[in-house]
């Protein structure tokens, strides 16, 4: 991990050295030593003034440097943009020409599988032969469905009958 922060670091540093030579033109030579030389501090009179002024110079340092890393991850993220943006279209281009073969090959076979008359006529067969099976099935389910209900009722008349003579028997023997 720290062989990365160490790449990371070198890169950045990197990056502010080669703004700071890009700017060199307009950095005015007397702005530059003024600035060193508040860095670096002056004898003066007051304690105070010194402070003051070394704060003031760190302070336009710091942000001098934010800046330029701000500046520099702006035009990262531009790049970025950039970058995606073409690709976005490219992918675009690559979905309409998909969308234009795939035209093409539905107009040119005249249907969508690109399958012959012949085919597809056999396939309008089978499909027919496959609705007329069903239709059977679905028949002689509804056929064996309503035999089930007859079945059930006859039983439990048939349940009704031998409980009443059962009953009745009951009744006779008990008399006797």
């Amino acid at each position: 991990m720290t062989l990365q922060w160490t790449v990371i670091a070198f890169v950045l540093y990197s990056e502010i050295a080669t703004i700071v030579v890009l700017l060199l033109p307009w950095i005015r030579p007397t702005i530059h030593v003024d600035a060193s030389k508040e860095l670096t501090g002056r004898v003066a009179e007051a304690d105070a003034v010194i402070h003051m002024r070394l704060f003031r110079a760190q302070r336009n340092l710091y942000l001098s440097g934010f800046s330029l890393l701000l500046a520099l991850r702006i035009v990262t993220l531009l790049a970025r943009c950039a970058h995606l943006e073409l690709a976005a279209e490219a992918a675009m281009k690559q979905a309409e020409g998909a969308g234009k073969a795939a035209q093409s090959f539905i107009d040119k076979d005249g249907n969508a599988e690109g399958l012959s008359a012949g085919e597809a006529n056999k396939l309008r067969g089978d499909l027919k032969e496959t609705k007329e099976k069903l239709n059977k099935a679905e028949t002689d389910r509804d056929t064996m469905k309503t035999q089930a209900e007859n079945l059930q009722e006859e039983y439990e008349r048939v349940t009704e009958q031998l409980r009443a003579t059962e009953t009745s028997h009951g009744r006779d023997k008990k008399s006797d």
